[in-house]
């Protein structure tokens, strides 16, 4: 399984560098193929991230349709990719799941369809691609930009969106899809119409109509107004509200904190319930209308808290951090949690580790206070050395399987091949080019 934020490679592509904004269908072909040279030519990196987001022209086509009535009985609902990205985190995410149950064929394509999860904060969709024409596992990116469009009762709403996916076999990939559409007012019940148009060099219509009552989750969800503002190192912004649903959560404000590209630095959030445990980082992006800079942040909630605290973090990407000293790690013996210590605020966690073949699979996880937190903006690098020698992650094909064995989207893994080499230290940075601005925290209580 692979993650939209989390793409395999080493290239540098934030989702800081993006911005969401209305784009031409010749952008958006621009994006894709840039997304599938990246993809292709890098090496693995479960610390890298990447992002699409567009607004997509809508277009009418002919289609046909084949809807089984008795395909909703028969779905995976809870499938993997919900299971290890919502459910893993919050079981309460299996209560709010709606069937879609829908097949549509053209043009030698199936896009089926499963089924969806919408509160006031984001939709996540459930569908899986199958090209009759040709293999995709190599040319999946138009999987990913589904829905071409989309309407909520009849509104056309323009939408940012990042996914994770995973291939069934070499023509087929079943996609979750997160659409964020905070930035509207919505009705509680939802008529639901998604267009798609265009996959794999041909036109049709793959879209679907659907429905969803959100009105159980919108009477649980806090909306706190907060006006406060945060100000590091030239960045200037002001956090405007936070949203909090059984299932995410949201921070949105103004200002020039998201302006990555420009400073090379930027402010983003952690965020944490009430028993100090940190919340499943979403993404964030800036959307610059009318000269002024409106942004967000977006978390999966645990569930069942009391409260949630949100901490801006200041990230200089251009300040080099300085490595610690590494420390054994014996893979002899039966793995045992490992803590490297990197400041007096975060340390990072060495929860598992065992060799597979001539490679040894690393998973981790940061620690706030003492607490674990799921993957978040702090996460800090470490690095290996074998025998002496400091080495690289693997980037070979049987590494690449490895990961995608192994990982989720919860928590970051790093493969390295070692071969017949027992003498293995690992270590961490010092975090220096991070500021967790504690002073600035903010509390919602969602009881």
């Amino acid at each position: 399984m692979k993650d939209i934020y989390e793409i395999l490679n080493d290239v540098d592509i934030d989702e800081k560098e993006f911005e969401e904004a209305c784009v031409s269908e010749e952008y958006k072909a621009r994006i894709k193929l840039n997304l599938r040279k990246t993809i292709t030519k890098k090496k693995l990196s479960g610390k890298k991230k990447a992002v699409i987001v567009a607004t997509l022209t809508f277009i009418i086509c002919s289609s046909i349709i084949s809807v089984n009535p008795a395909l909703a009985n028969g779905i995976p609902v809870i499938g993997d990719l919900l299971n290890k990205n919502l459910i893993s985190v919050n079981k309460q995410y299996k209560d709010y799941i709606d069937v879609i149950g829908k097949t549509k064929s053209d043009q030698g394509i199936d896009v089926t369809f499963e089924s969806a999860v919408a509160d006031d904060n984001e939709l996540f969709l459930n569908f899986i691609v199958k090209n009759n024409n040709k293999e995709i596992k190599d040319d999946y990116v138009d999987a990913l930009m589904i829905p071409t469009s989309l309407k909520v009762n009849g509104e056309r709403l323009d939408i940012g969106s990042g996914a994770s996916w995973e291939f069934i076999d070499n023509n087929t990939v079943k996609v979750l899809q997160k659409i964020h559409w905070s930035q509207y007012e919505k009705k509680d019940k939802m008529n639901i119409d998604m267009d798609v148009s265009k996959l794999y060099g041909k036109k049709g219509n793959w879209g679907v109509s659907f429905f969803i009552d959100k009105s159980k989750l919108v009477k649980n969800t806090v909306k706190c107004s907060v006006n406060k503002q945060i100000g590091i190192n030239g960045i200037e912004g002001k956090v405007d509200t936070v949203i909090v649903s059984p299932l995410t959560v949201v921070i949105k404000g103004t200002g020039d904190i998201n302006k990555y590209v420009e400073k090379k630095q930027y402010v983003d959030f952690i965020a944490f319930n009430d028993k100090g445990c940190g919340l499943l980082w979403n993404g964030s992006g800036n959307d610059n209308s009318a000269n002024l800079s409106r942004w967000s942040t977006r978390f999966i909630n645990t569930g069942n808290s009391n409260s949630i605290t949100v901490i801006p973090v200041y990230i200089a990407t251009n300040q080099e951090q300085k490595k610690l000293p590494s420390v054994k790690l014996d893979v002899s013996t039966a793995p045992k949690p490992l803590v490297l210590p990197i400041n007096a605020d975060i340390s990072l966690k060495i929860k598992d580790y065992f060799i597979e073949g001539d490679y040894l699979v690393i998973k981790e996880a940061m620690q706030y206070n003492g607490k674990e937190s799921l993957r978040n903006v702090i996460n800090t690098p470490t690095y290996l050395a074998v025998d002496g020698n400091e080495i690289r992650e693997a980037t070979d094909d049987i590494a690449k399987s490895l990961y995608n064995k192994y990982r989720n989207d919860t928590q970051p893994i790093c493969i390295y091949k070692i071969g017949k080499s027992r003498d293995i230290k690992i270590g961490t940075y010092d975090g220096s080019n991070l500021t967790i601005m504690k002073d600035k925290s903010i509390t919602v209580k969602t009881k």
